[in-house]
């Protein structure tokens, strides 16, 4: 039963996995078509300061820290987050956002 268990338990990490990579994949391309000067895969995005966005520049640096040692799935599902929200454009500072997001870094 255990290994059961254990290959149902798998198979979700990989579906996640592949959901994740399929979601930065969709960002990468939605940010590279709008601000083909931003790499998605940077750890700072200049929205602002190169491109006029109404959502300020983004350094990931901090948060990239707050998860060092964690599984990388946590920096790259913030970023696709990020993504999401300055490409919607609703929002002008990221300073909200990202730290609740970094007191994850303390639950996991």
């Amino acid at each position: 039963m255990k290994a059961i268990g254990a290959q149902i338990a798998d198979l979700d990490a990989a579906r996640r996995s592949t959901a994740l990579l399929g979601w930065v994949e969709d960002c990468t391309s939605r940010m590279e078509a709008r601000w083909p000067t931003i790499a998605f895969s940077s750890n700072h995005w200049p929205l602002s300061s190169t491109h006029k966005t109404r959502l300020l520049d983004i350094n990931f640096e901090p948060a990239i820290a707050d998860f060092g040692g964690k599984d990388p799935s946590y920096v790259l599902a913030l970023k696709c987050l990020m993504a999401e929200i300055a490409l919607k454009g609703d929002i002008k500072e990221p300073f909200g956002q990202i730290p609740g997001w970094r007191l994850l870094a303390d639950l996991c």
